[in-house]
């Protein structure tokens, strides 16, 4: 997986200027009127277009997989403390408030943490 990661931050940090030079050279093909080099050096472009294409999307996916393992893994942790608790804790709440507060606690989670996961992420 960390290997993965630094694979796709790598291509999407040099993608971008891969694409910078070669549309530079095809703009320089057309200005110098030499159009021999053009048509590979738009093809170099449109490809490495396509390669910053599949990298974002590759990313995002990798962000999305690994945010939504720490929510499930924060969900499955707030169940496995729930059971810990003694039962005479749930004598005193009626069921609606009991499974109100556990939906709401294990959303509430989820809601803080996606976001800062999602944003601390280079990706």
């Amino acid at each position: 997986m960390a290997a993965t990661f630094f694979a796709t931050l790598l291509l999407r940090s040099i993608t971008p200027i891969a694409s910078a030079v070669f549309f530079a050279l095809c703009l320089d093909g057309i200005a110098s009127g030499k159009y021999s080099g053009f048509l590979a050096s738009c093809l170099l472009y449109m490809a490495s277009y396509v390669l910053e294409t599949v990298a974002s999307t590759w990313s995002t996916l990798l962000r999305v997989n690994l945010t939504e393992s720490v929510a499930s893994a924060l969900r499955k942790r707030f169940v496995e403390r729930i059971m810990d608790i003694p039962l005479d804790r749930y004598d005193r709440l009626s069921r609606g408030d009991l499974v109100s507060r556990l939906t709401s606690d294990i959303n509430e989670a989820s809601r803080v943490s996606t976001p800062c996961m999602s944003s601390s992420l280079p990706l």
